[in-house]
């Protein structure tokens, strides 16, 4: 009997430990890394309508990241200019230095038509000049409220689709009620969220001035969003 003692001690330490299952559900990595050029590929444009899709945004050669405007004649790209705090400035200094900078988005009227027509317009008649990033997370920054606390804005009907909320993407905000958008308050998300995924409405991508998305602060100004 005490030679069986060891064959078993041994082959309760070879057997592997147990581990509670790890979640399916996968999680953002965790770097802030959102690049300062941007280029939309197809294979990152998804349309969920039936198997129709439209015309793909082509790869650009152009190395300011800037996507082909031949593949979408429906193609509208808005101008952030923004005020931010200058990270050059002397922090003996009472008040930091402010200085404009700006960043660029593609928006897509395609998959997201009313979104887009509603932005634009409010983008263009001046509704978001000099409102501010009320909000500001490592994953995150969100703006356009025109109350300044994220209870502004009125809804709208949520347009939901398929693309995903890679790094640069724009959104609007909401509520808990699913089918109801803030038709004001937008946000950037920093790194890749799957779980904003068919959730909240994806509206378009930042393609260049990444950087400023990423040093952007809370109560940093908005000086005008124009969309062309």
């Amino acid at each position: 009997m005490k030679l069986l003692i060891v064959p078993i001690l041994f082959l309760a330490l070879s057997l592997p430990s147990c581990k509670p299952l790890e979640s399916k559900i996968p999680t953002p990595p965790g770097n802030i890394n959102l690049p300062q050029n941007i280029v939309l590929s197809p294979q990152q444009l998804v349309v969920d309508e039936k198997n129709k899709t439209p015309d793909p945004f082509q790869e650009s050669s152009n190395t300011q990241g800037t996507p082909d405007n031949r593949a979408s004649v429906e193609a509208k790209f808005a101008t952030f200019e923004v005020e931010i705090n200058d990270p050059s400035s002397s922090s003996t200094e009472s008040a930091p230095l402010k200085r404009t900078a700006t960043f660029r988005g593609q928006l897509f009227p395609q998959i997201a038509p009313a979104t887009v027509a509603n932005f634009e317009q409010k983008a263009n008649s001046g509704v978001y000049d000099n409102l501010m990033f009320h909000r500001i997370e490592d994953w995150v920054a969100q703006g356009g409220d025109p109350k300044g606390d994220g209870t502004g804005g009125e809804k709208m009907r949520t347009e939901l689709n398929a693309q995903q909320f890679i790094p640069g993407s724009i959104g609007m905000a909401r509520g808990n009620e699913k089918e109801w958008t803030n038709d004001m308050q937008f946000f950037i998300v920093k790194k890749q969220v799957f779980g904003l995924d068919k959730e909240y409405a994806n509206f378009g991508l930042v393609i260049e001035g990444g950087d400023v998305v990423a040093s952007l602060k809370k109560g940093d100004r908005i000086v005008r969003i124009r969309v062309e």
